[in-house]
């Protein structure tokens, strides 16, 4: 997930087009870690 977020944010600093392909990625990917991480702490 933190690895995710450290993608996410080089991706906002290079606004490169196969950068913003990762920051997309990782973006979904730290999304997706954070909404699993709700939902175990939630009890859902």
């Amino acid at each position: 997930m933190y690895r995710a977020l450290v993608l996410s944010m080089i991706g906002i600093v290079n606004l490169n087009g196969g950068v913003e392909m990762i920051n997309r990625v990782a973006f979904y990917i730290g999304f997706v870690g954070v909404f699993l991480t709700l939902m175990k702490l939630g009890g859902f």
